[in-house]
């Protein structure tokens, strides 16, 4: 919503009040999610998935393409480079679950990145119809 200054006098206490109750509004979704990501669960970055595997044994029927599996893996990236380990079956549950948590966190933190943008507009509305001009 841009404003000229073509808005007349009257109007602007008016679009002020919205703005202002709009940031308001912002502000409130900006603490909420700071809060619930701060307070969120462990987590484990990268990608949880299963994966199919081939031996070296050359008479298996993984050799004919009935490969071994599935296997749980966690993969991230460090500095560009794709790491990966292995998931023991007894942590895959765990792993999975704390891999969800930090895609929450990240889409939180951009989630928060828009609410950010929202108020930095929203003041910069509100600056430019507080501002005056000295005669």
């Amino acid at each position: 919503m841009k404003h000229s200054s073509a808005n007349s006098p009257v109007d602007r206490p008016e679009i002020l009040s919205r703005l202002r109750q709009r940031l308001r509004q912002l502000r409130a979704q900006q603490e909420s999610l700071v809060w619930k990501l701060a307070d969120g669960d462990p987590m484990i970055m990268g990608s949880f998935y299963q994966v199919m595997k081939t031996c070296t044994q050359p008479n298996c029927r993984c050799q004919r393409g009935e490969k071994h599996g599935p296997f749980a893996a966690l993969s991230w990236s460090v500095h560009g480079k794709r790491r990966m380990v292995m998931v023991r079956a007894e942590d895959a549950r765990t792993v999975e679950v704390k891999v969800a948590a930090y895609k929450r966190f990240v889409r939180g933190l951009r989630e928060l990145d828009t609410l950010n943008s929202e108020a930095d507009r929203l003041l910069g509305e509100i600056g430019e119809l507080l501002r005056e001009e000295y005669p």
